[in-house]
């Protein structure tokens, strides 16, 4: 008799190992379609609209080799499942400020550019993060545990760094995602331009203020270190987005 239920315990364990695997397997499955469909992103030129109902054609942004390369990198991350930092050791607001520093004169144009950059980039989150990022980020703005596996820093110091909206005192996206989301959103911005009701001089010149800024980002480094910047997630976070995604 103890020999049996020693046989039927070590067959539940390995039916419970069994079952697990089969999780893992179909998450990392389910993880990978759907990373896949959030990096096929069109090759080809977008149109927007303008108020004159005239249709503006625009072209998509060129990155620089080392900037893809980041993507590149981003990517086997987030398909091995880890995440950027949250929120990111030096954000896109902050380095949009030390891009506003880096002109000689900062004019009003350019503060003008750097505040509607940081709104477009902020009304267009939801579009730039992954499946694997959503509850993380959505718990984050509730002041919830993520359950990620990252060492969430203290609440005094989010709030200092974390910068609200003045309308409804919601939490801006750009004080939370660094520069791999930056980069995310400059190379998919000739979208995000269809839903903008602007002219076809501001579309214009709005690109080539972001193509300064792209040249800004060339020039500097220390905004992306994934020895300091991703970790991996834990199972139960794991299993939260396979349960979360369709």
């Amino acid at each position: 008799m103890i020999k049996k239920s020693s046989r039927q315990f070590d067959f539940c364990i390995k039916l419970d190992l069994s079952f697990s695997l089969l999780r893992i397997v179909s998450l990392i499955s389910v993880m990978k379609r759907k990373t896949q469909q959030m990096y096929s992103a069109q090759q080809e030129p977008q149109s927007a609209t303008n108020p004159k109902g005239q249709s503006t054609r625009i072209t998509r942004l060129e990155l620089p080799c080392d900037l893809r390369e980041i993507l590149h990198v981003e990517k086997k991350f987030v398909r091995d499942f880890y995440l950027s930092s949250v929120p990111a050791r030096v954000t896109v607001r902050e380095i949009l400020l030390e891009f506003l520093e880096s002109f000689a004169s900062r004019s009003v144009s350019d503060r003008t550019f750097c505040r509607k950059f940081l709104d477009l980039f902020d009304s267009s989150i939801e579009k730039i993060i992954v499946d694997l990022e959503r509850p993380m980020f959505h718990n984050f703005l509730l002041g919830k545990d993520c359950y990620c596996g990252h060492k969430q820093e203290k609440p005094e110091y989010l709030e200092h760094r974390v910068i609200r909206t003045e309308k409804d005192g919601s939490i801006r996206a750009s004080s939370v995602f660094g520069l791999v989301h930056l980069l995310r959103f400059l190379r998919d911005i000739h979208q995000f331009f269809k839903i903008q009701n602007w002219t076809d001089d501001y579309t214009k010149n709005f690109m080539e203020r972001t193509k300064k800024l792209v040249e800004f980002l060339h020039k500097w480094d220390g905004y992306f270190d994934p020895k300091e910047d991703v970790y991996p997630v834990s199972i139960k976070y794991s299993m939260l987005v396979m349960k979360n995604t369709p």
